[in-house]
C-alpha cells in the first residue's frame, strides 16, 4: 500500500501569486505523486495486487479565494489518480482519492489571516 499526502503551499490571491510559488504547488502536489505511484506501479502491477491512496483536497472540487495554485494542483491530482487508476485497473491495483475538507492548522490560519490583510 502506498499514501500520497504531501503538503502543498497555499500561496495567495492570483495577482499576488509568484510563479516560483505555484510551481512549488505542482511540484509536491504532483510531481512526487507521480513519481511515487510509478514506483508503486512498478511492484504491485508485477504481483497483480496493491492499493494506492492519493490525498487530495476539497478545494480541487470548489474555489476558494487565495487557493487558485494549490486547488489546480489538487484538481491535477484528481485527474492523474483516475487515469492512473484506469491503468492499473485490469492488474488488481486500485487507485482511490480522497479529499477532506479544511482543516484547522497553522497553515491555513496563515493564508487566511493573508487573505483579510
Amino acid at each position: 500500500m502506498l499514501v500520497n499526502n504531501a503538503p502543498s503551499v497555499i500561496g495567495g490571491i492570483v495577482v499576488g501569486q509568484t510563479l516560483q510559488k505555484w510551481r512549488a504547488n505542482f511540484g509536491t502536489g504532483v510531481d512526487s505523486v507521480f513519481i511515487g505511484v510509478q514506483a508503486a506501479l512498478r511492484i504491485m502491477i508485477p504481483q497483480r495486487s496493491g492499493s494506492i491512496i492519493n490525498i487530495s483536497s476539497v478545494s480541487s472540487l470548489r474555489a476558494g479565494i487565495a487557493s487558485g495554485a494549490y486547488g489546480a494542483a489538487k484538481a491535477a491530482l484528481n485527474q492523474f489518480s483516475q487515469c492512473a487508476a484506469m491503468e492499473a485497473a485490469p492488474h488488481n491495483v486500485r487507485i482511490n482519492v480522497v479529499a477532506p475538507g479544511a482543516v484547522d492548522t497553522p497553515g491555513l490560519n496563515a493564508a487566511t489571516l493573508k487573505c483579510r490583510g
